[in-house]
């Protein structure tokens, strides 16, 4: 799925668990890419800030608590052979059935 307006997935790095899960929440998707100086940084899941809630992680606490600052993605200055070998790299199967779907951010360069 691509969305034309990715800036409805993005929060700010200092946002909180709060603040993200409602962005996640409006948007449906179950994620948002994390940002800082406008920069990925990171992606953000429900399952992360549910996970952290469990943890015992405040709501109000900063979703850098929670985020995964190493997500696969791939730049739109790529040609196809290099997307593909990109993701390849990574076992995409495995990561679909552990997660039920994948979202992989394409980057400006």
């Amino acid at each position: 799925m691509m969305t034309e307006n990715a800036s409805e997935l993005v929060v700010d790095s200092n946002s909180s668990l709060r603040e993200t899960m409602e962005t996640i929440d409006q948007t449906g998707l179950g994620i948002a890419f994390v940002v800082q100086d406008g920069q990925l940084v990171g992606v953000v899941t429900d399952g992360d800030i549910r996970e952290g809630i469990l943890n015992g992680i405040a709501l109000t606490a900063s979703i850098e608590t929670v985020y995964n600052s190493d997500p696969i993605v791939v730049c739109d200055s790529w040609g196809k052979d290099r997307k593909q070998e990109e993701l390849s790299a990574h076992d995409i199967e495995a990561l679909v059935a552990e997660h039920r779907s994948l979202v992989v951010p394409v980057l400006d360069d």
